[in-house]
């Protein structure tokens, strides 16, 4: 597979043109745009090959940094987030970056190949499991986060907010109820604002 031809770009072109064909490609091979299955199964494995040849790209524009060890001092602290910059800082933020735009099934794409399963692995999981409303294992992954890195504020946020929802839980296991349902849906807002452009919002 020649990613430049996948997503139709020259050689030589700069970050930005890249990103504006990928964008470009997304909405129009997105498998949310078809209604007929067929359609859609095509579209989604079109989707794969996009996201293949822009991860590519993107690794290969990326100039080689040494890679840190896993530690407290793997963050680097900014008004907005820690920044995880430890082992394998590029996959992560790669990932952020689909997550920021939901692109999601790109952002899982990285986190299978990662290896390393710290605090930064779950979290990212955890937001991608909540954005595609699977509470449970939202928790999980959050709760995981939390405990690996207590000391991370953005990750306490995440998990204390799904925690907090996961008390609308009925006794059928359904998420939210009559009386709690406004709670859920300002967590489900919340959740949206963590690890995208707004981060910090909702603290």
């Amino acid at each position: 597979m020649d990613p430049y031809k996948v997503l139709g770009v020259d050689v030589n072109a700069t970050d930005e043109e890249i990103k504006n064909a990928y964008t470009k490609l997304v909405k129009k091979y997105h498998p949310d745009k078809y209604t007929d299955d067929a359609m859609k199964e095509l579209a989604t494995e079109k989707m794969k090959e996009i996201n293949e040849a822009y991860i590519t790209l993107s690794k290969r524009k990326k100039s080689s940094s040494a890679s840190g060890t896993y530690s407290e001092s793997s963050y680097s602290t900014s008004s907005q987030r820690r920044k995880y910059t430890g082992e394998y800082a590029s996959e992560f933020e790669d990932a952020r970056h689909y997550v920021e735009i939901n692109n999601l099934n790109a952002a899982s794409m990285i986190l299978e190949r990662i290896p390393l399963r710290n605090g930064e692995w779950y979290y990212l999981e955890g937001i991608i499991n909540f954005r595609l409303r699977n509470f449970d294992k939202a928790h999980t992954y959050l709760k995981k986060a939390h405990e690996l890195e207590p000391e991370n504020e953005e990750y306490a946020s995440a998990y204390n907010m799904v925690a907090n929802a996961g008390r609308s839980y009925n006794r059928n296991g359904a998420w939210g109820n009559s009386s709690s349902d406004c709670d859920c849906c300002t967590t489900l807002l919340c959740m949206d604002c963590l690890c995208g452009c707004s981060r910090g919002c909702c603290r």
